[in-house]
C-alpha cells in the first residue's frame, strides 16, 4: 500500500513538474493532485527536497529496467544495443515528463550528486552489459558511465527535439542515430588510422 501510494506522488509530481518546473512545484497542490492527505503525505516525505531526490530515483529505476529488459537475450551484442537505444526511446517517448524532470534535475542542481549517483545503482546490468562489450573488444576502453551518459543524452536529444518541433523521426531516422552513437562507442578498426 505505501509503494503504492508514493507511486500515485511520483505520477502526480511529474506531471506537476510538466507543466511548473521544480520551482513551480507546490506541495499543497501535490497533495491534492496525488488525492493523498497532507498528513499522510508528510508521513512518506519529511520535504519538497526528498520528495524531489524520490522521484528522481523512481524515474532512473523505470528507465534502467527498460534498458535490462532490451539487453536480455542471445542477440548479437549491436543488436542488443540498438534495442536498448530503441527501449529508451519509445520509454521517454511515452514518458516525456520523466525525461524533463531528470533532465531539468541534472543540470538544474535540484537533485543532489548522491542522489545522481544512487541512481546510476540501478544501471548495474547495463553496466555489465558494456563491461563485457569491452573485454570481448566489441566497445572502446572507456567508463561505462560515461556510456550511459552518452546513450541517455542522445536519446534525450533526439526526444526533445520531437517534442519541441512536433515532428516524428521515422525509424530509419532513429536507425542513423543509434548506428551514430555506436560508431563513438565501438572499438576502432585496428588498420584505422583516425
Amino acid at each position: 500500500m505505501k509503494t503504492e501510494k508514493k507511486e500515485k506522488i511520483f505520477k502526480a509530481a511529474l506531471n506537476m513538474l510538466k507543466k511548473t518546473g521544480v520551482h513551480g512545484l507546490a506541495m499543497g497542490q501535490l497533495s491534492k493532485d496525488s488525492g493523498i492527505a497532507a498528513g499522510t503525505f508528510y508521513r512518506y516525505f519529511s520535504s519538497k527536497d526528498m520528495m524531489l531526490q524520490e522521484t528522481f530515483l523512481y524515474c532512473h529505476k523505470r528507465a534502467a529496467a527498460v534498458g535490462m529488459k532490451a539487453i536480455k537475450g542471445e542477440e548479437v551484442f549491436k543488436t542488443k544495443f540498438t534495442e536498448m537505444c530503441n527501449a529508451w526511446y519509445m520509454h521517454f517517448n511515452k514518458n516525456i515528463a520523466e525525461l524533463m524532470f531528470v533532465q531539468e534535475s541534472e543540470s538544474g542542481f535540484s537533485v543532489t550528486n548522491n542522489a545522481i549517483r544512487e541512481s546510476r545503482l540501478f544501471y548495474n546490468e547495463i553496466f555489465q552489459f558494456f563491461n563485457s562489450g569491452i573485454e570481448k573488444g566489441t566497445l572502446r576502453e572507456m567508463d561505462t558511465k560515461l556510456m550511459l551518459q552518452l546513450a541517455h543524452q542522445t536519446i534525450f536529444s533526439v526526444v526533445k527535439y520531437e517534442t519541441t518541433f512536433e515532428l516524428k523521426f521515422s525509424q530509419s531516422d532513429l536507425d542513423e542515430t543509434w548506428e551514430f552513437l555506436w560508431h563513438g562507442l565501438k572499438q576502432r578498426d585496428k588498420k584505422s588510422k583516425d
